[in-house]
């Protein structure tokens, strides 16, 4: 099982739900489905090579969730480790946009705690 921390984004994740019910349902599949198998969001396309290096153990994944006309991007920090179990940093939650660009001076930040 995966440790699960979603307290970056609690607001917007609430926002989220009450956009309906549909989209409610699958974004409480998709956080059950990141603390049961996280490796099966893909990988984001371009992280900077500094914060690779800096976090080796960490894989940087997005979630879609899409309903209808509603359409939201997950993304998250999920750490292997080999001696327990893994764990899930949710780290943006927004509605798609084009390219949604990520502050990765403040993924770092937020990581380094």
């Amino acid at each position: 099982m995966v440790t699960l921390d979603t307290s970056y984004v609690r607001q917007q994740l609430r926002a989220i739900a009450d956009s309906s019910n549909a989209v409610r349902k699958l974004l409480y599949d998709t956080l059950e489905r990141l603390e049961t198998d996280p490796s099966s969001f893909p990988p984001l396309d371009s992280v900077p090579p500094t914060v690779a290096a800096r976090y080796p153990s960490v894989s940087f994944r997005k979630a879609k969730i899409e309903s209808g006309r509603h359409t939201y991007r997950l993304v998250f920090a999920q750490w292997q480790f080999k001696d327990r179990d893994d764990h899930v940093d949710v780290l943006y939650a927004f509605p798609r946009r084009s390219g949604y660009p990520i502050d990765w001076d403040e993924v770092d930040e937020m990581l380094g705690q």
